[in-house]
């Protein structure tokens, strides 16, 4: 089955007629060691439940979607796919259009998933940058908060081109050691005559995706 429609099954199977209260409150647990469906899209739904499935506040910035209105955006990829899935997300009613309140930082999550899948083929960052008007530092910014929410993303293809093994594996073995992941810190020991910061953060990216924090 589609992966995306089998997403789209899973959260009207755990979340269909809940309150957005009891949404936020238990979705982590609701989605919690899931085997069907698409991992990182239900992981940024997760990390972002308080923003997604919110209540008005009189201080708010609210926009008021639709829910397949929410990934219609042009930096969506595979745009058609996914509205199919909010589609089908609609009509189980789990959240209704009148009921979909989403705060200005859905478009920073529609970024979010658009640079996931565009790793995920391989695109080249600079591509990835060009494409969503982004400098490659905010691009890097954006990847890092990725993964720092506990996604992992594999860059190794683009690393490859830019980094020869002997100078990836002397920046990983160094986040290995140290005791902070400080950039800073990093081209300190290392050299800033042999690096960049740009260099830092691509290694620093890769060890968080396979090590941890």
């Amino acid at each position: 089955a589609d992966t995306l429609h089998e997403t789209a099954s899973l959260l009207n199977e755990r979340l269909s007629g809940l309150p957005m209260k009891i949404i936020r409150e238990s979705v982590r647990e609701r989605m919690r060691d899931v085997s069907p469906g698409d991992p990182k899209i239900l992981k940024l739904i997760v990390n972002n439940s308080e923003d997604i499935f919110s209540t008005p506040q009189e201080d708010d910035a609210i926009h008021y979607w639709g829910t397949p209105n929410i990934l219609a955006q042009p930096e969506f990829a595979d745009r058609e796919r996914m509205l199919s899935l909010l589609g089908a997300l609609e009509e189980k009613e789990i959240i209704r259009p009148q009921d979909m309140v989403v705060k200005s930082v859905v478009n920073k999550s529609i970024l979010k998933v658009n640079i996931i899948q565009s790793i995920d083929r391989k695109i080249s960052l600079e591509d990835i940058a060009t494409s969503k008007d982004l400098e490659m530092n905010d691009l890097l910014k954006e990847i890092e908060a990725i993964v720092n929410s506990g996604t992992k993303l594999n860059i190794n293809y683009y690393i490859d081109e830019v980094l020869d093994e002997e100078h990836q594996n002397e920046i990983f073995d160094y986040f290995r050691e140290a005791k902070t992941e400080s950039i800073q810190d990093a081209l300190n020991e290392l050299g800033e005559d042999e690096y960049t910061e740009e260099d830092i953060r691509l290694i620093r990216i890769k060890f968080m995706s396979e090590m941890g924090h």
